[in-house]
């Protein structure tokens, strides 16, 4: 059985390209008015509201999605006795496609809570009973609804179990009784002594952090699965493992808005970050957040919102072990080109990076004679998916073929370098 929370933080000691090891952190919740004690798990809803489990509180704060730095209260919390709540150390925390938060206890079964739940001590709409398997840990889903959850099963060692969409409509009492439609369990499945967090990417490839029973078995392994994975003792289609990782004493996995792996390690104080397709074995991370500026003492959580932003939640050490979350904006870039297909005609494309779809784009032209002033041409938005790979293109005609012409853009505040188009021969 897993350690209290206090005690293991005490013990086990679909985002952004850091360009330092110390970045600064953007923003940050603690204080007494947060209501954090001990937040574990992070989420984001629908709406970038913010929501943290407190594993020793056995509640869940909620906070605006344009919360202030520093002391700041929650607009909601999820607490009361836990004969009311059904929170039982909570853990993990995820959002279905409707909405719906679940929430993993270890000491109980895996909560489900109306979208719109009110403040207080409000009750589970249904209770996933695990019939035995273990203490639930973590809970994500994957792109059909299927929710999965790491276990720590009663006699040792880690699995993961996962249902169907529908599981909870397939039990009409509040506490379901729910076999899972497969479990990964078994020495193939690499998975380590101690489950901790679980992620998807945009394939539907699961990932999972296990970790070592002690601080000195800080031994961490990333294992990761194929869609679709077959019940039983299923082979990871590959691992992260060994002293070059920056893995210590790791906790929970996910995945940025640019498809790279990133991973919490309390040990080392850190997170580290891994190319989108990083080779099995002993790979580096691209680079590694930590420092005195990141604000970071013991990182647990992580969770990510629609901007690209990451959130962390970390623990200082006994005998205080402050609470707080921090969050990181993703560095935002835009990269612009020229072209004169024709002789009264040139053409503006650029590509962003950590910058909405949709976002306004403002091209600013003249020509490279002194005395010339720059002009905003009408502006054009922003087009593409997610914030991985957005684009814009801008088409400027009756232009004077012999002269050169300079340019660049303005979008979410960003400027780009200046270009220059020269005369056409």
């Amino acid at each position: 059985m897993l350690a209290t929370s206090a005690a293991l933080v005490a013990m086990s000691g679909a985002s952004p390209a850091w360009t330092s090891t110390d970045r600064p952190f953007t923003k940050i919740l603690e204080g007494d008015s947060t209501g954090l004690f001990l937040p574990y798990d992070i989420a984001v809803d629908s709406r970038d509201r913010l929501y943290a489990t407190n594993s020793n509180a056995n509640s869940v704060t909620v906070y605006a999605a344009d919360w202030a730095s520093g002391d700041t209260a929650p607009v909601k919390s999820l607490s009361g006795p836990p004969e009311a709540t059904g929170l039982t150390r909570p853990i993990g925390i995820a959002f279905d496609s409707t909405n719906r938060m679940y929430i993993a206890n270890q000491f109980g079964g895996v909560n489900v809570y109306e979208a719109n739940w009110a403040d207080g001590a409000t009750a589970p709409v249904k209770v996933l009973d695990l019939m035995g398997l273990g203490s639930p840990l973590y809970v994500a889903f994957d792109s059909r609804g299927m929710m999965y959850v790491t276990v720590l099963a009663p006699e040792g060692g880690s699995l993961v179990a996962a249902y169907d969409a529908d599981w909870t409509t397939a039990s009409p009492d509040l506490v379901a009784k729910v076999p899972p439609d497969k479990i990964l369990r078994g020495p193939a499945t690499g998975l380590g002594a101690q489950v901790r967090g679980i992620a998807f990417d945009a394939a539907d490839r699961m990932y999972v952090v296990t970790t070592g029973l002690t601080l000195e078995e800080g031994k961490s392994v990333v294992t990761v699965y194929a869609p679709g994975w077959a019940d039983g003792d299923t082979a990871p289609v590959k691992r992260l493992e060994g002293s070059e990782t920056g893995l210590s004493q790791s906790i929970d996995v996910g995945i940025d808005f640019l498809g790279r792996m990133r991973v919490t390690n309390l040990n080392a104080q850190s997170v580290t970050i891994y190319d989108a397709e990083w080779p099995s074995g002993n790979t580096r991370p691209l680079t590694t957040l930590s420092g005195a500026t990141s604000g970071l003492e013991q990182p647990i959580g992580m969770g990510f919102d629609a901007g690209g932003n990451m959130y962390v939640s970390s623990v200082g050490p006994p005998p205080t072990q402050t609470s707080r979350i921090l969050m990181y904006s993703p560095d935002k870039s835009v990269e612009i080109a020229g072209t004169r297909p024709k002789a009264s005609t040139l053409i503006l494309t650029g590509k962003t990076s950590g910058i909405r779809i949709g976002s306004t784009v403002t091209a600013y032209l003249k020509v490279v004679t002194r005395g010339q002033k720059f002009k905003a041409l009408p502006p054009v938005k922003v087009t593409g998916k997610g914030l991985a790979k957005g684009a814009f293109r801008v088409q400027v005609t009756n232009v004077n073929p012999k002269k050169a012409y300079q340019f660049y853009v303005i979008v979410d505040g960003i400027r780009s370098r200046t270009v220059t188009l020269a005369a056409r021969p």
